[in-house]
């Protein structure tokens, strides 16, 4: 039997941050959506932590950034401690990865500023959608497809006022 020589998984070695652990093909699915919307995206990490899943993902799109608001994580020059409301540049894609997926959900959640847009631009490169986009009670607009492999992945755009005022209602 031919033993592979890629890993099947990325490890962070010091074991802090949300997940510690990134399967190669997650990693290659966010840089063929990136890809898919923008011939040289620009990726954000929302959250990013101490950019584990960045790394790697920066490993084929050298330009992406991250974002935490803990400053413990702001040791790479590509991590910044800043909210994200306060970025001022626009991005093709952004990484939202902050909790392990629940049976049925998501397991990659794209940020993307126009889903209409990038539903478009997904559907014409043969992506099959199994939900066309679609308006959510707490300001997303949303729709979902499979990669070839069979994972739920989902392109979502968030009005941030709608969506801090449905978080904290007053």
């Amino acid at each position: 039997m031919r033993q592979r020589s890629i890993p099947l998984r990325f490890q962070d070695p010091r074991g802090f941050g949300c997940y510690t652990a990134y399967r190669r093909v997650d990693v290659l699915r966010i840089v063929a959506v990136a890809r898919a919307l923008s011939p040289e995206p620009r990726v954000i990490d929302v959250g990013c932590g101490n950019g584990g899943l960045l790394e790697k993902v920066r490993e084929y799109i050298p330009g992406a950034i991250g974002v935490d608001i803990d400053e413990r994580f702001a040791v790479k020059p590509y991590i910044r401690c800043v909210d994200i409301n306060d970025v001022e540049e626009r991005f093709d894609l952004a990484i939202l990865s902050l909790e392990k997926p629940r049976k049925g959900e998501p397991c990659v959640n794209f940020l993307v500023e126009d889903v209409d847009e990038a539903y478009k631009t997904l559907r014409q490169r043969g992506v099959n959608f199994l939900k066309d986009p679609d308006d959510t009670p707490w300001g997303g607009r949303i729709a979902l497809f499979t990669d070839p492999d069979g994972n739920l992945l989902q392109i979502t755009q968030i009005d941030w006022k709608r969506y801090f005022a449905a978080c904290a209602p007053r």
